[in-house]
């Protein structure tokens, strides 16, 4: 592509310096998302220089919500998987994420659950110690949670 005309349809044209003012990254974390497959892949102009439009402003505004639920681990599988037309993938990452966030609250009402048995059962009368993985085994929860 060649010129300063959009692709067909890909609306404005944004600078690389104007992507990064928009999701608070460096210019280079641009540049790296490109390269990795978290935005599209991006022409170049005569000059050499990459020709980002809304397309990329939009997966970039998708890949900064998506990385606040899911990590970026997660977000960068997705989005690499959305980019290069395997949806499958894309969507059984995305179940199995929600999978586990559900297995995590399930854990969290767990232990909050039995915190609050605990709190309502009458204070035993003399005070024992013990190790928190003990306490977290005892009513069924991991010791980060526990922690948590």
């Amino acid at each position: 592509m060649t010129g300063s005309r959009p692709a067909p349809g890909a609306g404005r044209r944004w600078r690389v310096v104007e992507l990064a003012r928009l999701s608070g990254v460096s210019e280079q974390q641009i540049r790296n998302y490109v390269d990795t497959g978290v935005l599209p892949p991006a022409e170049r102009a005569a000059n050499g220089y990459r020709i980002f439009t809304d397309h990329h402003a939009d997966a970039l505004r998708t890949a900064r919500i998506l990385a606040v639920g899911h990590g970026w681990s997660r977000t960068h599988a997705v989005l690499n998987a959305v980019h290069t037309g395997d949806l499958p993938t894309a969507l059984a990452i995305i179940d199995d994420s929600h999978a586990k966030l559900a297995g995590e609250r399930a854990t969290i009402t767990a232990a909050t659950q039995a915190f609050t048995k605990a709190a309502s059962e009458p204070a035993p009368s003399a005070r024992r110690s013990a190790l928190i993985g003990q306490v977290a085994g005892t009513i069924g929860v991991r010791t980060p949670v526990l922690r948590l």
